[in-house]
């Protein structure tokens, strides 16, 4: 298996080179150039750094071209012959967007992969929720309670999972936020995460954000069929069902959502607005009061509208710049 490394002055900690390799490529001083040796010699030494790992060779010649690529926007001053992806054999252009393109498919073949077996191993979670509705229903009861007198509440189990739930959602679509307006930090992040996010990652995150909705739908869900005969069963068969229809059209929604820049970020100021939303439910849940005032929950359908309309709006606008182009 092959890596992208970057070499690092001695002397100054400065970048000075990138490049792949295997085995220990990476702390040869060998068949290097000119202006790398000149520089290692002037820095006295040079330090290794491994930037992406156990990646085959069509795929090493891609990160070192985008690693190259991204360190020069960042001002990096290079002593690497080419642009990357390359070497010392050459590559002509039409095996570089060969690679490109075989990246491209192992990539979204790996976030369908990761989507399908999140939203499979999901299914199950909402099942065993559902067999443990009883202990859900007792988390009910306050765990601890506090007064300072402008602000009070008695949290209890179900509050203190949606108020983690929604501060995780607002934090983590803020940081994406952030990230997609941030052009390096964009360029860094889509360089990264398409070398080294792990299935587990992906399918953690996928697990975490469906256990943060599923606690209040299933207690929803338990409420409308109170006293109905095989409710259980019902409730299961609704789960399989939907996170069927979750399946058949996550993937052609996520490459929707991923060509289109304005609906991404659409997307993650609604899971803000979703995690504000489960905030003040917790703190309806724990009786809180705020300033004299009880906090109460926001109703879900002014959270539907905001959403359908800033779609509808936002389709409107794809339309015109499509019919404008």
């Amino acid at each position: 298996m092959y890596y992208v490394y970057a070499h690092f002055r001695c002397d100054t900690n400065a970048m000075f080179y990138v490049g792949k390799g295997k085995n220990k490529r990476a702390y040869s001083t060998h068949n290097r150039n000119k202006h790398w040796k000149h520089i290692v010699e002037k820095a006295a030494g040079f330090e290794a750094k491994i930037l992406f790992t156990d990646q085959d060779e069509e795929f090493a010649y891609f990160a070192e071209q985008e690693a190259i690529n991204v360190y020069i926007r960042r001002g990096e001053k290079l002593v690497n012959m080419t642009d990357g992806g390359d070497g010392m054999y050459g590559i002509c252009e039409e095996m570089r967007q060969k690679i490109t393109e075989s990246n491209k498919r192992r990539v979204g073949e790996k976030r369908k992969k990761a989507t399908r077996i999140g939203l499979f191993l999901a299914m199950f979670m909402r099942i065993a929720l559902l067999f443990g509705i009883t202990l859900l229903i007792a988390m009910k009861a306050p765990w601890f309670s506090f007064d300072f007198g402008w602000f009070s509440a008695d949290i209890t189990g179900q509050a203190l999972i949606l108020l983690l739930g929604g501060l995780f959602l607002i934090y983590k679509s803020t940081k994406e936020i952030h990230e997609k307006v941030d052009h390096k930090g964009e360029e860094e992040k889509e360089l990264k995460t398409s070398a080294t996010k792990s299935f587990a990652s992906v399918i953690g995150q996928i697990l975490l954000i469906d256990l943060i909705f599923s606690v209040d739908s299933i207690l929803t869900a338990v409420g409308m069929t109170n006293g109905i005969e095989g409710a259980l069963v019902i409730m299961i068969t609704a789960v399989v069902i939907s996170v069927g229809i979750m399946m058949l059209f996550a993937v052609p929604v996520g490459n929707f959502v991923n060509a289109n820049p304005s609906i991404q970020i659409l997307g993650l100021a609604f899971l803000i607005l979703i995690g504000f939303m489960l905030i003040t439910e917790s703190m309806h849940l724990s009786h809180a009061e705020l300033v004299g005032q009880h906090v109460g929950a926001v109703p879900k359908g002014y959270l539907y509208f905001a959403i359908a309309f800033s779609l509808g709006v936002e389709f409107l606008n794809m339309k015109m710049r499509k019919k404008a182009n």
